[in-house]
């Protein structure tokens, strides 16, 4: 989906935009709808995943194509490009969806899906806004602009760390591999060196996987497939893997360990660093 607010970046150099918003009563358009509503197959798996639900960004990409590619928004980091933290969007059957920007302004529009529900098409009082769905299920909606210039990651509810189940049973369960790597995580605006799906990726990880096992072993497998042997330790948040093939020992905290996903921040801060990585089954 397409960000739907123009946002300045860079001195207002760069334009982007930002969808948002939950339905209420106190909600106002601030705008005349560009479209009517259109018809929405009800019955769609796609629709019934992206309505009646408020979404909020989770990241936020600018030029993902680009071997340069920036993340300027992410839930929970200590520095960031753009404020996203008030920006929320829904959907809703008839057609319609309710958001709320940066801002903090709230205004209506209307929407649908394209080309067999690959893309969806907003419409609002600041115009037309078309991107492709790169991904969707209960969780997760992400999006690329028709321009190839946002990038969006959205959530209905942003992942911590699982504490019903301890945090070893969560990291042995099954093997990890990269969904994302971000390099000079503590610039406002951090390097997306990998990003699942991504056309060009500043580093090759889509092969990379590891696991760690309950008595304290790993194994890691790089991009050429190679197996490489270490061990680790845990100790409240901070995840520290001792290798045995000559690259080091590196320690980094826990930000994320759910089920399903693994975030990690590291310590160390050699040349492009701080680095952070999440990982997924």
């Amino acid at each position: 989906m397409k960000s739907f607010l123009k946002l300045s970046l860079l001195a207002g150099i760069m334009l982007f935009a930002a969808t948002a918003c939950q339905k209420s009563n106190d909600l106002a358009t601030t705008g005349p709808v560009l479209k009517a509503s259109a018809s929405i197959d009800t019955s769609s798996p796609v629709v019934k995943l992206l309505v009646d639900s408020v979404w909020y960004y989770y990241e936020y990409y600018s030029y993902p194509n680009s071997l340069s590619a920036t993340l300027v928004w992410k839930a929970n980091k200590p520095n960031n490009t753009l404020d996203l933290s008030l920006n929320k969007v829904t959907y809703f059957n008839d057609g319609t969806y309710t958001e709320r920007d940066q801002y903090g302004n709230v205004f209506n529009g209307t929407w649908e899906l394209l080309n067999n529900e690959t893309q969806i098409r907003v419409y609002n009082s600041y115009g037309t806004f078309t991107s492709t769905i790169k991904k969707l299920n209960n969780k997760e909606f992400e999006w690329q602009d028709s321009n190839n210039v946002t990038y969006g990651i959205m959530r209905h509810v942003f992942p911590g760390i699982d504490t019903s189940v301890s945090a070893t049973t969560l990291l042995t369960s099954q093997e990890w591999k990269y969904d994302a790597y971000y390099s000079n995580y503590n610039a406002n605006s951090a390097y997306v060196d990998y990003k699942t799906g991504k056309s060009n990726n500043a580093k090759a990880m889509s092969n990379m996987r590891v696991k760690f096992n309950t008595d304290g072993t790993y194994y890691e497998v790089d991009q050429s497939g190679n197996y490489l042997y270490g061990t680790w330790a845990l100790s409240g948040t901070t995840f520290t893997v001792y290798n045995s093939f000559g690259i080091g020992v590196y320690a980094s905290t826990i930000n994320v360990l759910t089920t399903d996903r693994f975030e990690w921040k590291s310590h160390w801060t050699d040349t492009g660093g701080p680095f952070y990585g999440e990982l997924v089954h």
